[in-house]
């Protein structure tokens, strides 16, 4: 789908009627719809005691807070973010971003507004109730995460995955190569959470780790820049054995392998037996090896991870190949066909669990960095 300049968007009330013309053209003005993005947008939202006619972002979310509510949206990619509440509703409206815009539209009160951490309204309705509305933009918004964490409902813009769980928080960094094969390590992750831990007057300007963006409460993680190491032997363009000391599954709670591959079917094999395949569609291919780990130390207490990873190519369409118990891979008139392995790299996975009044500090994890192998086929 291409991108969609001047998007009109024309509500049917439930009166039959239509929705106010000053609203029609402000959105027709205001909404650019980019290729591949989609959206929800509000119609008529209550923001406390506010009445929000309509808006050009998305809600996610909304929490209370010392008796104020908190409404948290974002913008979606490339989508002008516009606020247009009902006049008659709204006292005042109050901005922590410089750069947003506020100017008034036959009954709506319009707030143009740039997405960020920082990007925050205060409302003060007609009937002198309070409101805060964070808008974020699409980047923070794919990793915003909200769960309960010391007694009560949170929020988290987090730089890697995040997981609440009784009432603990759980950080899950990663180190390595990434499944889009590009570098994630994460050697420091940064916490954005509201409500904050501390009161703004218990942060020291001094403490690197902490400070505040907008109504969150930024801390700062050192996770620890040592990747996993492992060992990649190329038998052929289409096999490769790979090999993960046992050691190494002390460091991390997970090892990710991605494999980028060309061919029709990967298939990995652990011992001889075939313990995972893919089909290809361009995209890498992962597999954990934490599972393969336990597998070896109850068979036969070696507990390092040894694979064979093969693939195959398509003929006319089809697959033709044959495997024995000793994963040996015969493919059959391949002339014409390519299949071969062309990368494979490794991703660690740690989890760091923080609870109830423990600070945010650094990770004992250890330091040590490592070149990540790579395997590059020729052709």
């Amino acid at each position: 789908m291409p991108d969609h300049e001047c998007v009109q968007i024309s509500l049917a009330l439930d009166d039959g009627g239509r929705q106010r013309g000053t609203a029609r053209d402000a959105l027709n003005l205001a909404l650019r719809l980019k290729r591949d993005v989609c959206m929800i947008l509000p119609f008529g939202m209550a923001v406390g005691e506010a009445r929000l006619a309509y808006a050009t972002v998305q809600p996610l979310t909304k929490l209370t807070w010392r008796g104020v509510g908190y409404y948290f949206f974002y913008a979606p990619k490339g989508v002008a973010a516009r606020l247009a509440f009902e006049r008659r509703s709204v006292r005042s409206v109050d901005f922590d971003n410089d750069e947003s815009r506020m100017h008034e539209e036959g009954d709506h009160l319009l707030v143009d507004l740039e997405a960020g951490l920082d990007s925050v309204l205060r409302i003060t309705a007609a009937s002198g109730s309070e409101a805060v509305v964070v808008v974020l933009d699409d980047v923070a918004a794919l990793r915003f995460w909200q769960g309960r964490f010391e007694g009560m409902e949170r929020v988290v813009v987090s730089s890697c995955n995040v997981v609440f769980a009784n009432d603990r928080l759980e950080l899950l960094p990663e180190t390595g190569g990434g499944s889009d094969n590009s570098n994630t390590d994460q050697e420091m992750v940064s916490l954005h959470i509201f409500p904050p831990l501390h009161e703004q007057s218990e942060i020291v300007s001094a403490n690197e780790g902490r400070g505040f963006c907008g109504i969150f409460e930024r801390h700062v993680v050192e996770t620890g820049s040592r990747e996993p190491r492992f060992e990649v032997e190329s038998l052929s363009a289409q096999r490769a054995l790979v090999r993960v000391r046992a050691g190494e599954f002390d460091v991390f709670d997970e090892i990710v392998l991605g494999i980028d591959y060309i061919g029709d079917v990967g298939s990995a094999y652990l011992n001889g037996r075939l313990v995972h395949d893919n089909f290809g569609n361009g995209q890498t291919w992962e597999l954990g090896l934490r599972r393969f780990f336990y597998q070896n130390q109850n068979r036969n207490g070696s507990a390092d991870v040894e694979l064979l990873l093969a693939v195959v190519p398509a003929r006319d369409g089809k697959v033709s190949f044959s495997a024995d118990q000793m994963a040996s891979i015969k493919a059959d008139d391949t002339r014409g066909n390519d299949a071969r392995i062309r990368a494979v790299r490794a991703t660690g996975r740690r989890r760091m669990c923080f609870y109830p009044d423990q600070e945010f500090s650094s990770s004992h994890a250890e330091q040590e960095s490592g070149v990540m192998p790579e395997l590059a086929m020729a052709h």
